[in-house]
């Protein structure tokens, strides 16, 4: 059985006081891939001995960081080091790079191609499409820029009205769309929730853009899907269409739901479902907490559009709030404030206050360091922001730090499997 703290580092009642939330521990419990069987969302408590001593070393074992086999890990890492590599192309296509631009998409196809995967499951099955994607988007690329390409095969609606227009054709303006009943909280358990994952990556992957930073702030859901086949017909961005499905309104049951382990997916646009467990401690059942969410949302609102500075100095006196409360879970309402507030100044336009935010997870620690490629996450949803906010040579950097960093958790997983786990790579991180 794998236990909480192995579990939760990557991915109600409650007291109605500061002062209980403070003085009451909570005991382990067991919420691992067994116990979780039928259980869409175990509690996570207060304080978890496990959490006390969780240092930035490479762990021995795939349940550590959530998964039953390194496999599964490294098909988390390929969504990361996939994405980091997509938004390095696109930095050079804004650039009109298009030559680099394709070769990044080259290159990734490649390197995925490489890995050691062992059963057949679902890293082969979503390594396949991010090959598949990476192969059309260098094909886009190679046809703008009058090269031979290899004909894209077995695309889907969106990929395939993509292709359509960028040889001069017409989208298909009959295109099904089987992602329309699909929701991205319909899952049993923990094992449920990879089925899930698996068929969000095939429609999320189907619809990405190659040159432009067109994906929503937030969980990627079939709405975005949708953008994506209207604005392929409209020739707009898909962003402009998302405004009413990702409206830029912070409620309070965002700002207090907990948030998934890989940034990438409740914050960036990626895909994957929504986090799983509920906050047994400042949770949202939690009706005194629940009234201070709201204060905090009601102000951040008024902030969002017009002073974007006084909301990133909102954001860090509510942390400091959270960060008064000395129980472990805390960790996870922080994360979720910080990366709350991302969202929303990014989807405003303001990506250089929406990057001083989200660095303020820095430096990484306690449960960070049970998210697999953590660091790299990070890095590359900063490099996205620095991007948009116009620093091109600051964003080229943190991208391919964001790359480096997945391949070495390429390695280090390889080693794993072959030989063991690596000893420490650093001294424990602050809490």
């Amino acid at each position: 059985m794998i236990s909480l703290v192995l579990l939760l580092g990557c991915s109600d009642p409650v007291p109605a006081d500061l002062s209980a939330s403070n003085r009451r521990p909570n005991p382990a419990q067991a919420v691992g891939v067994e116990a979780q069987a039928g259980e869409q969302h175990p509690p996570i408590p207060g304080d978890n001995p496990g959490w006390e001593n969780v240092t930035p070393d490479f762990k021995g074992a795939p349940m550590a960081y959530g998964e039953e086999r390194w496999d599964d890990v490294t098909m988390r890492i390929i969504g990361h080091y996939a994405q980091a590599s997509r938004d390095l192309a696109r930095l050079y296509a804004q650039q009109d790079r298009a030559a680099d631009a394709k070769r990044v998409y080259e290159g990734l196809s490649k390197r995925l191609n490489q890995l050691p995967l062992g059963e057949l499951g679902q890293s082969r099955a979503i390594r396949k499409l991010h090959i598949k994607s990476a192969k059309l988007h260098a094909a886009i690329l190679a046809v703008q820029l009058s090269e031979e390409f290899e004909e894209p095969q077995d695309l889907g609606p969106n990929a395939q009205d993509r292709w359509h227009i960028a040889n001069g054709r017409s989208a298909v303006n009959d295109a099904p769309r089987p992602w329309s009943e699909l929701r991205i909280d319909n899952f049993e358990d923990f094992r449920d929730r990879h089925r899930l994952r698996l068929e969000m990556n095939q429609y999320w992957l189907d619809g990405v853009d190659p040159t432009d930073f067109s994906d929503p702030w937030g969980y990627w859901r079939p709405e975005a899907a949708d953008a994506t086949a209207e604005a392929l017909r409209k020739e707009v961005s898909p962003l402009e269409i998302l405004k009413a499905s990702y409206p830029n309104q912070i409620r309070s049951g965002e700002l207090g739901r907990l948030p998934t382990g890989d940034s990438y997916l409740d914050t960036a646009g990626g895909a994957g479902p929504m986090a799983i467990g509920k906050l047994a401690v400042l949770g949202l059942d939690d009706m005194e907490h629940r009234n201070r969410l709201e204060e905090w949302a009601e102000n951040l609102n008024k902030l969002m559009t017009d002073n974007p500075d006084e909301f990133v100095n909102a954001i860090a006196d509510y942390r400091k709030e959270l960060e008064a409360f000395t129980h472990g879970s805390r960790f996870y309402n922080v994360k979720q404030l910080i990366n709350t507030g991302t969202r929303h100044l990014a989807r405003s336009g303001h990506y250089a206050q929406a990057l001083q935010v989200f660095q303020s997870h820095r430096p990484l620690h306690a449960q960070d360091w049970l998210c697999p490629n953590r660091l790299g996450i990070q890095l590359g949803i900063e490099g996205r922001l620095s991007a948009l906010a116009g620093d091109r040579e600051g964003s080229e950097r943190l991208l391919k730090e964001a790359m480096a960093e997945g391949e070495k958790w390429f390695g280090l997983i390889a080693d794993a499997k072959t030989k063991g786990p690596r000893g420490p790579q650093g001294p424990p991180p602050p809490r």
